[in-house]
């Protein structure tokens, strides 16, 4: 009986971690400096508030890693869904993670960025400059196997105070700063964004899955990128927020299976009727052969 109880326990126990750690995710944060000491609140202040839906300030203007000013709307066509992060390049902890993360994900996505979709990575430090931003480029891209599609695709950028803020408080990111030290506290994660700018999906941490990204961006293009299959993979899938992933719903699944049935036997009653039509009809039984039997010898 002891046992018992106390493997219920370990069980029970194995549950509450969990709890505990999807209830955390959102908060999942990096800290990272250029001076010893720490002269940040703690970390309750800093995660994302999800404000899906959300318009994006598109006027906004923030400068490349080749040293030119562009507004945010120059990478929204339209048609192609945007990714962004908002990391700093000095960081030593969580943004090294999650850049790398991202870049992981990319080696396994079958979209690319450039072609598919935007990658947008804007540094929250405004004391960070483009040279920098070219230095952080040339090494995550470094990590992609299809580095071309990274560099036309991956756009590492630095903005004035102002407008960092302006982009933070859009996307709901509470982050936690001291300019002086260069200190700053932020929470981890990626915002996928429509192709008209305004927000879809947020996916916390710095491990991003391939098919949750795949997912989003096909959903948050409204189907404009993708294939058929890809496109019906999405519409079967929906978003878990307890587990942070996509994870398919048996309703949907049904409903196209269903589907797909019908009009496979449409298609083939339909096939076996045209075939039926264009065969030559053959005589009716005792045609052409005359009705008087009689003869003459």
């Amino acid at each position: 009986m002891r046992n018992i109880i106390s493997g219920k326990q370990k069980g029970l126990g194995k549950i509450i971690a969990a709890a505990v750690l999807l209830v955390a995710a959102p908060f999942a944060y990096a800290q990272g400096n250029t001076n010893t000491g720490s002269f940040l609140t703690p970390a309750a202040d800093v995660h994302f508030d999800q404000l899906v839906n959300h318009q994006l300030p598109l006027n906004l203007t923030f400068t490349r890693s080749d040293g030119q000013t562009v507004p945010l709307k120059s990478f929204f066509d339209g048609k192609h869904p945007v990714i962004l992060m908002m990391p700093f390049y000095k960081c030593t902890g969580g943004c090294l993670l999650e850049m790398r993360g991202i870049a992981a994900a990319f080696n396994h996505l079958s979209y690319q960025p450039g072609k598919d979709f935007q990658m947008l990575t804007i540094s929250i430090n405004p004391y960070e400059n483009s040279a920098l931003a070219a230095t952080n480029k040339k090494e995550y891209v470094g990590l992609m196997k299809n580095q071309a599609a990274g560099s036309a695709g991956w756009h590492f950028m630095t903005g004035q105070e102002n407008n960092i803020t302006a982009l933070g408080e859009a996307i709901g990111d509470h982050w936690v700063q001291d300019l002086r030290h260069q200190q700053f506290n932020h929470p981890l994660g990626v915002v996928i964004m429509t192709p008209q700018g305004k927000i879809f999906r947020y996916i916390y941490g710095s491990d991003y899955d391939p098919n949750d990204l795949k997912i989003a961006l096909t959903k948050a293009s409204q189907n404009q990128i993708g294939t058929v299959i890809d496109q019906v993979i999405a519409y079967c899938c929906t978003w878990n927020p307890t587990k942070g992933h996509y994870g398919l719903v048996i309703q949907r699944v049904i409903v196209i299976s269903g589907c797909s049935t019908v009009a496979i036997l449409v298609l083939a009653i339909g096939a076996m009727l045209y075939w039926e039509k264009k065969q030559p009809k053959l005589p009716a039984p005792g045609a052409g052969i005359p009705n008087d039997t009689s003869f003459t010898v």
